[in-house]
C-alpha cells in the first residue's frame, strides 16, 4: 500500500471533473445547473456524496447534478490503483457547494471535494471558486420538472 499524502490531490481532481467542460448538460456546465437549482430552490449550501448518490437538501437531486457521479467514482478507484491502493480505500466522498449573490442573474459557486478513507482519514481539497451565468429552461429541465 502507497502512503496516504500521495492521495492529496485526488479531491482536486474529482472537482475538476465534475466542473469540466466534458460533463456538459443539455444547456450548460455543471456549475451554471447547479447554480440554477439552487436560486430556484432558493438554498445557498449543499452537500453531495459522490459513493450514495444523496444530497442535502433532499430537493437538489436532479438528473444534470448527479449523472456523473459514476465517472467520478471511477476516478476515484482509477487513482487509488495508480497509487497502489485498494479500489474501495477511501469509504467515502463529498462535494460541499456554496452559492454566492442568490437572486441575480450572474452568480459564484464555491465547491470543495473531502474524501475520506476507511480509517476515517479526512483528504480535503481546496475550494475551487467558479463564476456562472443564467442558463434557460431546457426541454430536459422542462421535463425533469414534471416527472421528478
Amino acid at each position: 500500500m502507497g502512503r496516504v499524502r500521495t492521495l492529496n490531490g485526488i479531491p482536486n481532481e474529482v472537482v475538476v471533473k465534475y466542473l469540466s467542460k466534458l460533463e456538459y448538460g443539455e444547456s450548460g456546465y455543471m456549475v451554471h445547473w447547479l447554480w440554477k437549482i439552487m436560486n430556484d430552490l432558493h438554498i445557498s449550501k449543499a452537500e453531495i456524496d459522490i459513493f450514495a448518490e444523496t444530497t442535502v437538501p433532499e430537493e437538489l437531486p436532479s438528473k444534470p447534478i448527479l449523472i456523473y457521479l459514476e465517472s467520478l467514482r471511477r476516478l476515484i478507484s482509477k487513482q487509488l490503483v495508480n497509487y497502489k491502493f485498494n479500489e474501495d480505500y477511501i469509504a467515502q466522498g463529498v462535494l460541499k457547494i456554496a452559492a454566492e449573490k442568490m437572486g441575480e442573474p450572474f452568480g459564484v459557486i464555491l465547491i470543495h471535494c473531502i474524501l475520506i478513507t476507511r480509517e476515517n482519514k479526512q483528504i480535503k481539497g481546496k475550494v475551487f471558486e467558479l463564476g456562472t451565468y443564467p442558463i434557460a429552461d431546457s426541454l430536459f429541465d422542462k421535463v425533469m420538472k414534471e416527472n421528478p
